[in-house]
């Protein structure tokens, strides 16, 4: 699994969280340690992610110049987030009456 990302970024991520992932990363090989970034806030990490990504592919809430990506917006913003929320309203739906059937 290793090979199959690119890059993956860890944002806000509890401290507790932190601390497991500095012990689990040294079972790690290079090459993997250096796909993924774990960081405590935005501001830790938002140059290197808008310089690696772009910074229209991050939301402007992590820095970029995306609007109305989800998961911050949810059905409030153009086609694509409509279309989100229509997902995510069916989900509910389903899952509404799973557990009601049982």
């Amino acid at each position: 699994w290793p090979n199959t990302f690119g890059k993956i970024y860890v944002v806000n991520a509890p401290t507790l969280f932190r601390a497991l992932w500095a012990g689990a990363k040294r079972f790690l090989s290079q090459e993997v340690n250096e796909k993924v970034t774990i960081a405590g806030s935005v501001a830790d990490v938002r140059g290197k992610m808008v310089a690696e990504l772009g910074a229209d592919c991050l939301p402007t809430e992590l820095g970029g110049s995306r609007q109305f990506a989800p998961p911050y917006h949810w059905g409030g913003g153009g086609k694509a987030d409509g279309a989100a929320a229509s997902a995510v309203s069916a989900i509910r739906s389903f899952k509404g009456r799973v557990m009601r059937d049982g």
